[in-house]
């Protein structure tokens, strides 16, 4: 394939983009475009595992999409926390305590807790202390112990039944 994939639709050019920009992008084609990508989203990849400690691996995008998920260590990281982790220039150990605040508060309530991009953490959002997550995780393993106990006694109950 000779020519490029980008044609203009509209009468005006991408407006946010420069003229060279443009340009290139014209004359690139679906697997020169590809390729470009994975090799930013790959150059991305190694600049944050390199900022955080971990062992570069080009295929450690999940399900082969370098854009996607990547398994980085033990963690699970988009390549949307990764790119704002780099381009804000995000304190080292930040990313690991948001990582985990949303583990934590995901893990309570099947998930129905709201947890905050990282961009948005980056920036001060709400969220909640240490005192209210305990409290919200004491309440569910109440809930929990009170699930099992239901459990038993209908068992217990529907033993009866069938002496």
């Amino acid at each position: 394939m000779s020519k490029g994939i980008y044609r203009r639709v509209h009468k005006q050019p991408y407006s946010d983009m420069p003229d060279h920009v443009e340009t290139i992008l014209m004359k690139l084609t679906r697997e020169e475009l590809r390729l470009s990508y994975n090799a930013v989203c790959n150059a991305y990849l190694a600049a944050f595992c390199e900022k955080h400690g971990y062992d570069y691996e080009p295929d450690a995008g999940v399900g082969d999409d370098p854009g996607g998920i990547a398994e980085v260590g033990d963690l699970f990281v988009s390549m949307a926390d990764i790119l704002t982790d780099i381009d804000r220039d995000a304190p080292e150990e930040e990313y690991v305590k948001y990582y985990d605040y949303c583990l934590r508060v995901g893990s309570i309530a099947n998930g129905e807790l709201q947890t905050p991009n990282y961009d948005s953490w980056l920036r001060g959002c709400p969220r909640m202390d240490e005192e209210q997550i305990a409290r919200l995780e004491e309440l569910q393993r109440d809930v929990r112990c009170a699930e099992m106990n239901l459990k038993v006694e209908i068992d217990r109950i529907n033993n009866l039944k069938q002496e």
